[in-house]
């Protein structure tokens, strides 16, 4: 295994670790689901509007739509993954 691909493994735990730490703590975790997401659409999607927007051509309306699906089915696993850590210990779910 490479330096950077450890490197990134590594990364990707103590990520993980932080996360994980912040929904154990977080009073009402379905809230604090639909806080993250609206978080992280509003930082990466100006990234990803400027990267596709640079690149060769602008995707046709089948690749938004799939995105919007994509984006909608992540935010439902996600509320669905803290409810499941509001009923239960970290540890189990």
């Amino acid at each position: 295994m490479s330096l950077s691909v450890f490197l990134l493994v590594l990364v990707s735990a103590f990520l993980h670790l932080a996360w994980n730490t912040c929904v154990k703590q977080a009073g009402d975790k379905v809230s604090f689901a639909w806080l993250t997401s609206l978080v992280g659409t509003t930082v990466l999607l100006p990234v990803f509007l400027g990267c596709r927007l640079g690149a060769a051509g602008v995707p046709g309306v089948p690749v938004w739509a799939l995105a919007a699906l994509s984006g909608l089915f992540e935010a439902l696993f996600v509320v669905f993954l803290f409810g499941a850590y509001d009923r239960t210990d970290l540890s189990v779910a």
